[in-house]
């Protein structure tokens, strides 16, 4: 399952669109005892990972997966856009469970925020979107955004409209660059008639957030370089997935608002990209493809087959708690997930929500317009015209439990034939495949 790459820098990387089970393979890394960080570097509490402690569940949007190894370290990346007061929500909640993080956790001083401002217009712009294409009008209608005010929040990072971590621990610099950006955000708010904003309501909202971020904000690049220079290990989260990446055209605008590959983990870090410190890309495959809102999906099973898997997975959202759609793996996606990931190996996860499926349907190829296609289309508005090109030979299923297989050799002649299928059209290999829900219910 570990990387053979001596090198201090493991990356974790949904090849997808999120929803892969990430968490459950970073908890699994980090058991190991051989990492010092845990750290995240895009993206916000848009995202959405389970924790159990004990006998409770917690699910977290913003602290990263290894919150219950005591000796990690955890960080979030100036690449983040961090809302701080669902920040302080999960740290709070993490307390009643007897789980201190004040002494493990930094907060990186460049991080963006998200202010309340955002949520209001990703809401109200969303809403907007939807009575442009002519869908119902209603939160995450547009293009199924999780409302969590991301979308805005990076854009006035790019405007140069924002509030960092920085800019709230001292009270005039807060108030200097509060006079600066209200004025812009309120003509903003104005236009999609939401109420206005103003300094002190500004500047009172964020006055209790000082003395707690006073104790958790630091200077995470420096920390990790020094850790890094000495040979520890960090292991780098990644947040939704590769078809979920700002930059991926063919899901544009059905996206979120970051890079979510391999390329922006550094940057979002506040690192240099060094050779040295370039360890394994695991890429994390469900044996089948979800996704949540509204996004192009030719192999959507559809009917009575997809809610079974629906249930069986549990495919419901972390975040928003909408039904995921559950679709068959599609190659061209596979196989461009890993690739611009730089994978080095994958782990499939899920495998054991298909034990009941008959027949396994993997598309080999797409058909747009009357033409067959082997590569991805360049924009959203072809790929919604896509249709799947299954295999002629359909992988049978093998209509038996795999829960209690430990090692891959274990698994039934008809899952092992499936994973050699992904195995195929990935081509880096399999190290790692979880067959349920429980920690240990993984094979190697």
């Amino acid at each position: 399952m570990e990387g053979g790459l001596n090198v201090p820098v493991e990356f974790v990387v949904c090849t997808q669109r999120g929803d892969t089970g990430k968490g459950r393979i970073v908890d699994h890394k980090l058991s190991s005892g051989r990492f010092r960080w845990n750290v995240r570097s895009k993206g916000g509490n848009n995202a959405g990972h389970t924790v159990k402690v004990g006998d409770q569940t917690i699910i977290l949007h913003l602290i990263p997966s290894g919150v219950l190894h005591s000796n990690v370290q955890l960080g979030l990346g100036q690449g983040m856009v961090i809302d701080p007061f669902a920040l302080f929500q999960e740290v709070d909640e993490l307390k009643t469970h007897g789980i201190e993080l004040e002494d493990r956790l930094w907060v990186s001083l460049g991080a963006k925020l998200v202010m309340p401002w955002d949520i209001t217009l990703d809401v109200a712009m969303d809403k907007a979107r939807a009575a442009a294409q002519g869908r119902e009008v209603k939160t995450g209608g547009g293009i199924g955004t999780t409302c969590r005010g991301i979308g805005p929040a990076y854009a006035h990072a790019a405007s140069r409209d924002s509030l960092t971590v920085a800019h709230l621990l001292d009270p005039e610099i807060l108030r200097q660059r509060l006079k600066v950006v209200v004025p812009i955000i309120n003509r903003e708010l104005k236009a999609f008639d939401c109420p206005e904003t103003s300094v002190s309501e500004a500047l009172n909202r964020c006055a209790p957030l000082r003395h707690r971020l006073c104790k958790i904000a630091r200077p995470l690049h420096l920390g990790l370089a020094n850790s890094l220079e000495k040979g520890e290990w960090v292991l780098a989260e990644g947040a939704q997935g590769r078809f979920l990446s700002v930059d991926c055209g063919v899901s544009y605008p059905y996206c979120t608002s970051s890079v979510t590959t391999a390329n922006g983990v550094f940057s979002g870090l506040g690192l240099p990209l060094k050779k040295e410190w370039l360890g394994p890309i695991v890429g994390i495959v469900k044996a089948y493809q979800t996704a949540v809102g509204n996004h192009p999906m030719p192999t959507l099973i559809g009917g009575e087959r997809e809610e079974g898997i629906r249930q069986r997975g549990k495919e419901f959202g972390a975040t928003t708690g909408r039904p995921r759609h559950c679709c068959w793996i599609n190659a061209l996606e596979l196989r461009n997930g890993v690739w611009a990931n730089g994978c080095t190996e994958i782990v499939v996860t899920k495998l054991d929500v298909l034990d009941e499926e008959p027949d396994i349907p993997i598309a080999c190829a797409l058909e747009l317009d009357g033409h067959t296609i082997m590569e991805l289309p360049d924009t959203a508005v072809e790929y919604f015209r896509c249709k799947p090109v299954y295999n002629s030979h359909v992988s049978p299923g093998w209509l038996t439990s795999i829960q209690q297989a430990r090692r891959i050799g274990d698994l039934p002649a008809n899952a092992r034939d499936y994973l050699a299928v992904l195995e195929r059209i990935a081509d880096v290999p399999i190290t790692g495949v979880s067959v349920g829900p429980e920690r240990d219910q993984f094979c190697t």
